[in-house]
């Protein structure tokens, strides 16, 4: 021990060392301040927790202006501070200090004047500080979080609120509360939440409470009433807080009413299908985009000549002919893009060898997001229907047949008798022309003109009746013709556009000329067109032919097809549907006419 040391009394080395070992300790530091006759603040001493925490020594502080390490926005209230020191009165102040390296640090501060005995000037302060950065972040982060807390309740789109764990009332609701129930927030404070539950339910609502005082709760199936007595189904969730020093809950509701409601309209419905398709006469069926069959009923299962669970799956697809399965899924995908019905035919052979015919009609099942998941639809045993219109058909095919060797048959003997003698009259006067001259020749040139127009106008018939291009050349061939013929007769342009990858059969290709033949004629008798177009087409199985014009049109809801120079439109429609095909005019006043006819090529393409 030194000298100066053992002259220090032992009590007053014990005070300094716990001095010591607190002031390493801390945070917090005390401090003395002289205050000269001018009123400028000196330190006089400070504990070393000031230094540890803002960088700076007692000397460096005091080598300038006290003030500045106060920050900027802070100044006003330390000469707040100062004024009221000068004043005899003390002062507390909470300030931020700018460290040595930039941060900033908050600092709480309580100060008491010393005064002059003789004058009562203030002649310095005595204060304690501690550094309260921390408790500050700890509060604004706490503040921000009520904030924020306080605006997710405000806003929140359910009806929210929360209540006195002991009275039961009302201590805050949002908007949302307000909105569904119809209570304003003055009447929901004066309430509890007993108020809201019909009187049935309070004893369940009592012990609910009870039981869940101080846990999360969530829980379903609760009844609310609204302020105009409609009741709402509900889910709560719930959990204990503190609310303004009071114990509390924080309910969230949700209004599961309209849910509920759609649920049983969906079960009453799903209810309603199934006794429709178990009492259907036609099969009924559900499948997905792959074509997974998801549920079939009895009598499709009968059509398809095996169990409902059998077929449900891809098992419906077991016997169906393949190319059949294929143009389906082409049909699927087509319908996938638009959105369309699907109306179509399948084979399915059975065990027995039958095959039977099943005409398919789907409708898209559409999801909430407007996509297409599936389908639904009917299915129907249209073999009968098929068998008796391969009849017809076979029937149709011989009467074509016939009507056309009859048609050639004359042709050939107008061509070999009149059309040869006429020839032959016509060969003779001019070798008596070369004989005459003067009037008499001039008689004879018009015998002979009247000739060559009657020769003319018999071969014109010869074509009308059967012309050689459709056999030997095909169907865009044998139109041809007709377009120039009326090119001559109506000075009428003309394109003929022949898209057609295969020669229809024979029947569908006279069928398809006779429609063309009686469309062009209507063009000449009555369009007035400048233009005709002229399209032919495969298309699904089929031919199709599609005479456009640009003519004066007309309305066809108002045409009688009964009159004169209309029962054209009547031979043409029941051509092609006696074909087993289609046929359509669409045309206005002022906008042209389109004629468009679909034959199949084979019965087997039909649907």
């Amino acid at each position: 021990m030194s000298e100066t040391n053992a002259t220090v009394p032992e009590g007053l080395a014990v005070s300094e060392e716990r001095y010591r070992i607190v002031s390493e300790m801390t945070t917090d530091f005390a401090y003395s301040v002289r205050v000269d006759e001018l009123g400028e603040p000196k330190i006089e001493w400070i504990t070393d927790a000031f230094e540890r925490m803002s960088g700076y020594s007692l000397e460096e502080v005091n080598a300038g202006d006290l003030t500045r390490l106060i920050h900027p926005d802070d100044r006003p209230a330390f000469e707040a501070g100062m004024a009221k020191l000068s004043r005899g009165e003390e002062s507390h102040l909470e300030a931020r200090i700018v460290t040595r390296l930039g941060d900033v640090r908050w600092v709480s501060s309580h100060a008491r004047p010393r005064l002059d005995p003789e004058t009562g000037r203030m002649v310095g302060f005595l204060g304690a500080a501690r550094d309260v950065t921390d408790e500050r972040e700890a509060r604004e982060a706490l503040r921000a979080s009520e904030e924020r807390y306080r605006e997710l309740f405000a806003s929140s789109p359910n009806p929210m609120w929360i209540y006195d764990l002991d009275t039961l009332r009302f201590l805050a609701v949002n908007d949302a509360a307000i909105d569904r129930y119809g209570y304003s927030r003055e009447e929901f404070l004066a309430m509890t939440i007993e108020d809201i539950r019909p009187a049935e339910d309070v004893p369940r609502l009592l012990e609910d409470v009870a039981a869940t005082r101080d846990e999360l709760s969530r829980s379903r199936d609760w009844r609310h009433r609204t302020k105009d007595g409609q009741i709402l189904d509900v889910e709560i969730t719930s959990h204990r807080l503190d609310w303004d020093g009071r114990p509390g809950r924080l309910v969230v509701v949700n209004d599961v009413t309209e849910r509920l409601r759609t649920e049983a309209a969906l079960r009453e419905s799903e209810r309603r299908f199934r006794a429709l398709a178990t009492a259907a006469p036609v099969g009924i069926f559900e499948v997905d985009l792959r074509g997974a069959c998801s549920f079939l009923n009895e009598r499709g299962a009968e059509i398809f000549g095996k169990p409902a669970s059998e077929c449900r799956g891809f098992g419906w697809m077991e016997h169906v002919f393949p190319e059949d399965l294929e143009r389906l899924q082409q049909r699927w995908e087509e319908s996938r893009v638009r959105g369309e019905e699907i109306v179509h035919e399948l084979r399915v052979g059975g065990t027995d060898g039958r095959v039977r015919w099943i005409e398919g009609a789907g409708r898209p099942l559409v999801d909430a997001w407007g996509e297409i998941r599936g389908y639904i639809g009917t299915l129907t045993d249209v073999t009968e229907r098929r068998h008796a219109e391969l009849e017809r058909r076979r029937f149709l095919a011989e009467v074509v047949q016939a009507q056309e060797d009859e048609r050639r048959r004359i042709a050939t003997e107008i061509h070999d008798d009149p059309v040869q003698a006429m020839t032959a009259v016509e060969m003779r006067l001019e070798s008596l022309r070369r004989r005459l001259e003067g009037a008499e020749a001039e008689t004879l040139d018009e015998v002979t003109a009247a000739v060559q127009d009657t020769v003319a106008r018999l071969r014109g018939l010869l074509f009308g009746l059967r012309p050689p291009g459709l056999d030997r050349e095909g169907l865009a061939a044998a139109l041809r013709p007709l377009l120039e013929r009326l090119s001559r007769e109506s000075d009428v342009r003309f394109d003929l556009e022949d898209q057609m990858l295969r020669e229809p059969p024979l029947e569908a290709r006279t069928v398809l000329y006779r429609i063309g033949q009686e469309a062009l004629a209507n063009v000449r008798r009555h369009s007035q067109a400048g233009r005709v177009h002229v399209t032919l087409a495969d298309r699904q199985e089929g031919a199709l032919l599609r005479v456009r014009d640009d003519g004066i049109g007309f309305d066809p809801g108002t045409v009688d097809e009964e009159r004169p120079g209309h029962l054209g439109l009547v031979s043409m429609r029941e051509r092609a549907e006696t074909a087993g095909g289609r046929f359509r005019v669409a045309s206005a006043d002022g906008r042209g006419t389109l004629v468009e006819a679909w034959v199949p090529f084979s019965l087997e393409a039909v649907g």
